[in-house]
């Protein structure tokens, strides 16, 4: 994957993988500096993705259920798998 990620010109790059009974995952991630025109929008996301980690923290505090984290790699992973099951025929 570093090789990969480099060969695409990311000079600065985080891997990360994982693996589960059910599927595994990895991935890598560009940690180049963001364009001036997106820095705003990027920082609203991360500031929207950590107040919903903070509820999330809170409801499994009061209630004692897990959940995850709307965004969350667990949840886009769920979503990319739910999406390929709908897309194979039968």
């Amino acid at each position: 994957m570093r090789k990969a990620a480099r060969s695409l010109g990311w000079s600065r790059l985080q891997t990360f993988g994982g693996s589960y009974p059910q599927a595994a995952l990895a991935g890598v991630v560009d940690q180049r500096e963001i364009p001036e025109e997106f820095a705003a929008a990027v920082e609203e996301y991360r500031m929207a993705w950590m107040r919903a980690s903070a509820e999330v923290v809170s409801q499994t505090i009061q209630d004692g259920k897990r959940r995850s984290v709307p965004g969350s790699v667990l949840v886009t992973a769920q979503e990319f798998r739910a999406a390929y099951a709908e897309s194979l025929p039968g």
